[in-house]
């Protein structure tokens, strides 16, 4: 019985031996891959890592990190999560898991993790940041806005209480006092893009075109790679029908963005430019892994448009078959339909869009348009 319990012993032992070099093999594989950008096996690495060590923080954090980095936001949020859930004492997990949260929207699961961030330290300006964003979310913005004056009494020189105090004031509706904390996250770091473009956003809403360009223009030569500096500039030039110059910035989105929105944004400009060759040939390149089948009713509606109607339908159709929440797809059947004299079903696809999202531009001008209809 003894030499048995001794043998079960030395085998518990190797397999938690195995187990511990299965975790540092799969650990460091995916910091290597991490390092150089391969997030897909980053992910796959610290997946296995989690596994060969259920207990370990950093797994889950550099999971949470890979899945960001490969734009999965729900994926990364969950990863932080759990590293937040084996140590509510580690404050950094547990900020990561509450600032991922609130980028997916759970404004009330990412109060409460910024709350026990508070518990533990509650000079935390991370987790006051984001308990004020989260109560902002659900419209609580008096709330918010005490918690970052609060915030701006201990901490007066840290541009970020005043970019987040800037974005529930817009959501009020107050323009200047938004504008003003703007200004002031500029003045503290002149470097801030962020707080450019939504000033220049701001300027441009309220029709001061030149101020928002000129913060537009001061954005992107700080960072001229940057997101959103490039689709808020490369937008406004449309508006402004320069298109020549709007090609570039729409070029930028297309290669900076972390998903295939950005190529899609690309073709929309071709298209509306009148060069739908080129905007095939950008499409071409998502078609491949269209899951939404966004790229292909956009390349549905360049076939209907040269004539080629017949298949046209045919893919829109196979879109909606997989999708029937497709705004585009339902726009386009409402417009094949009308052109096929079949004014009570492009009501109906109209008003299926509409459920979708009833404030979208082309939803409104395609209900003005099938309701003139007698």
């Amino acid at each position: 019985m003894r030499t048995r319990i001794v043998s079960l012993i030395i085998v518990a032992i190797a397999a938690a031996g195995c187990s511990r070099q299965s975790f540092e093999r799969f650990f460091t594989r995916g910091e290597r891959f991490l390092t150089a950008k391969r997030y897909a096996e980053a992910a796959i690495e610290f997946e296995n890592a989690a596994r060969a060590n259920p207990q370990s923080i950093a797994s889950q954090m550099k999971l949470g990190d890979a899945y960001a980095a490969l734009g999965e936001r729900t994926n990364a949020a969950a990863a932080y999560q759990r590293a937040c859930a084996l140590d509510q004492r580690d404050v950094a997990a547990c900020v990561h898991s509450a600032a991922a949260l609130l980028n997916i929207g759970d404004y009330d699961t990412a109060a409460s993790e910024a709350r026990g961030v508070l518990a533990a330290d509650r000079f935390n300006l991370d987790a006051q940041l984001i308990l004020a964003s989260a109560l902002s979310g659900v419209r609580r913005f008096a709330d918010a806005e005490e918690r970052l004056q609060a915030a701006i009494a201990t901490a007066p020189q840290d541009p970020r209480v005043y970019k987040a105090l800037s974005t529930v004031q817009l959501r009020r509706g107050n323009a200047k006092a938004a504008e003003a904390s703007l200004i002031q996250t500029i003045k503290l770091d002149p470097a801030a893009t962020d707080a450019r473009v939504s000033l220049a956003q701001l300027y441009l809403q309220m029709g001061r075109a030149a101020d928002g360009e000129k913060q537009l223009r001061d954005a992107l030569a700080i960072a001229p790679d940057d997101l959103e500096a490039n689709k808020t500039y490369a937008s406004y030039l449309v508006t402004t029908n320069d298109c020549a110059d709007a090609e570039k910035y729409w070029q930028t989105v297309a290669a900076k963005s972390p998903d295939d929105s950005g190529y899609l944004s690309l073709a929309d400009y071709y298209v509306w430019s009148g060069r739908p060759d080129d905007a095939l040939r950008v499409l071409s390149k998502v078609a491949a892994k269209d899951q939404g089948g966004a790229a292909r009713v956009r390349v549905a509606s360049i076939l209907y448009d040269r004539g080629e109607r017949s298949k046209a339908a045919e893919m829109v159709d196979e879109v909606l078959t997989h999708d029937q929440s497709s705004l585009n797809g339902l726009l386009l059947k409402a417009r094949i339909s009308l052109d096929n004299g079949d004014a009570a079903a492009a009501r109906d696809y109209t008003h299926r869009a509409a459920e979708v999202d009833p404030d979208a531009p082309a939803v409104r001008e395609m209900l003005a348009h099938v309701n003139a209809q007698p």
